[in-house]
């Protein structure tokens, strides 16, 4: 814990340097997130292991490293052209955009009639075996909503709910109208099809973002009864609730878990505790079981970035027909080797800090977390810069992603990749559009 101590006193001895509001929410919420993992690890809450000392120290360097590359990106504007006010101020002119948008109205009822049929097909399937669990499993050993449903979620859906989850935050603090009700009725409706829980998660992290964003956080938290704020206690409310529901769904009888007594309230807490804090215990038995040789060596970096090495496979394949994906060795050593937590057993969840190690082991936790804090600051002064729908979503999506990491790394699919390249594309055009209205404007005065 020491090294974390001393990451705690540099972290607020440099944080004067970062003078933009967008970067500040990025750096406090990714360092709390982690902060709160650490702390609460150390406790042993509902029997849960303790991880290590060693790995306490290399999760505390990673942050430092992190935060270092963060720093590193200097402002080339002046700090106010990356503040709060300067982004919070265009969004609600393309909020009405997109809602007055005839060709993205169109696609969103089309979208949403299709995923009404496949929760109800869902829906269906959970009365008829009344397990969440069971139908869960199905989800992912066979294709129960169709052959084309795989990629209509990778390439529409996916990136449609990210642009539909930032607007959906935004408009709950600013404009509740009958778009905000049919748009939290589709990321309800679309983020239940998995039966898992990180969708309702995503949910909720984009609503903070919005209420960050919007200048309506730390700052102003002394606004307790403001409407805002009991919005923001309702919809936590809610979603822990929901957490609950969904855990007890997938342990057990359907039916059952309908009922928020002492008994399924107290199973919840012990879940959400342990997939809080059970991924820094995991990734603790990955170290001192050294998985990156059960995986046959280091993956160089293969891992961390599997969205880019799976366009390298494309012509692999064609030169060596035996090459075998990295992710592949990764997949089958972390699905195969059930650990044991504390309360329950482990296979999936280790922190975004095993793709590092597993690379470049103990250097995994200096290089890419500074590579991903130089990249996240970019990102940051880039969307700020633009801030528009696009630029504006692809900012929330990122942040979700970090605020996530102490938990999953989302980053494998090159799809996500994809998608973050069509909002950049899109977020340039647009920008590009802007200025020549502005620029035609003008001239005309």
């Amino acid at each position: 814990m020491l090294i974390y101590f001393i990451f705690v006193l540099l972290f607020f001895g440099f944080l004067h340097l970062i003078k933009d509001s967008v970067s500040r929410i990025f750096i406090w919420s990714f360092c709390a997130v982690w902060s709160g993992t650490i702390i609460l690890s150390q406790f042993g809450f509902y029997g849960l292991y303790i991880p290590s000392n060693l790995t306490i120290s290399l999760v505390s360097v990673h942050l430092m490293s992190f935060c270092a590359g963060f720093l590193l990106v200097r402002e080339k504007n002046k700090p106010n052209t990356f503040s709060i006010h300067h982004v919070s101020s265009h969004i609600n002119d393309y909020i009405k955009e997109i809602v007055h948008n005839k060709y993205f109205l169109a696609l969103f009822f089309i979208l949403l009639v299709y995923v009404f049929t496949l929760y109800r097909k869902l829906n269906a399937l959970i009365m008829f075996t009344d397990s969440l669990g069971e139908v869960r499993g199905r989800f992912y050993e066979e294709n129960i909503y169709g052959p084309y449903y795989t990629m209509l979620n990778k390439f529409i859906l996916y990136p449609f709910s990210s642009i539909l989850l930032f607007a959906w935050g935004y408009m709950t603090l600013k404009s509740r109208n009958i778009y905000w009700l049919i748009f939290g009725i589709f990321l309800f409706l679309y983020f239940s099809l998995s039966g898992g829980r990180f969708g309702y998660m995503r949910i909720f992290i984009s609503f903070i973002f919005a209420w960050q964003l919007l200048g309506e956080g730390v700052s102003r938290i002394h606004h307790f009864f403001s409407k805002k704020t009991i919005w923001i206690a309702a919809i936590s409310v809610a979603v822990y609730f929901l957490m609950v529901f969904m855990t007890n769904a997938r342990l057990g009888y359907y039916t059952e878990a309908q009922s928020f007594d002492k008994e399924n309230i107290e199973k919840g807490n012990i879940h959400m505790v342990s997939y809080y804090v059970g991924p820094i215990i995991a990734l603790d038995h990955a170290i001192t079981h050294d998985y990156p040789s059960k995986m046959g060596g280091y993956k160089y970096g293969a891992l961390t970035f599997s969205s880019l090495e799976v366009f390298f496979a494309m012509f692999a394949f064609k030169l060596q027909p035996g090459y075998q994906r990295p992710i592949l060795d990764y997949i089958r050593v972390v699905q195969d080797v059930k650990i044991d937590v504390g309360p329950s057993t482990w296979n999936a969840l280790y922190t975004w800090c095993l793709f590092f190690y597993c690379d470049f082991g103990v250097i995994g936790f200096v290089i890419f977390p500074f590579l991903f804090g130089l990249f996240y600051r970019k990102v940051i002064f880039y969307c700020s810069n633009t801030a528009n729908i696009y630029s504006l979503s692809l900012l929330c999506f990122i942040f979700v992603d970090l605020v996530l990491t102490p938990i999953k790394f989302g980053w494998q699919s090159y799809t996500i990749l994809l998608m973050m390249l069509f909002f950049y594309y899109m977020s340039n055009r647009t920008a590009k559009i802007n200025k020549s209205i502005k620029k035609l404007l003008s001239d005309k005065k």
